[in-house]
């Protein structure tokens, strides 16, 4: 669940904010920004399937480094029954 909130803060930081300041993987997050802010439709299925290479590489140091801090990564405290999605089918299809 911590690294499933990473991926979504990571898709935030490349839709919102400026990348090029970031000296942690700097070319690969400005190219990322450039795919994610221009996918359309489709591509921006591929754009998130890239950033989640990036997590897979970038993860297991955040967590290394936050136990080294003292930090409790054995469970989370994320509130998961705030950041629950309900999709409804009202007006569409049923197959």
């Amino acid at each position: 669940m911590i690294e499933a909130c990473f991926h979504a803060e990571l898709l935030h930081l490349l839709l919102h904010q400026d990348v090029s300041a970031l000296s942690l993987e700097s070319d690969t997050f400005r190219e990322l920004q450039g795919k994610v802010l221009s996918a359309r439709d489709e591509r921006l299925w591929a754009a998130v399937a890239e950033t989640h290479l990036l997590v897979e590489r970038l993860f297991p140091r955040l967590v290394a480094e936050a136990r080294v801090a003292g930090w409790v990564t054995e469970r989370n405290l994320l509130g998961a029954d705030e950041w629950r999605a309900q999709w409804t089918l009202k007006g569409k299809k049923r197959q």
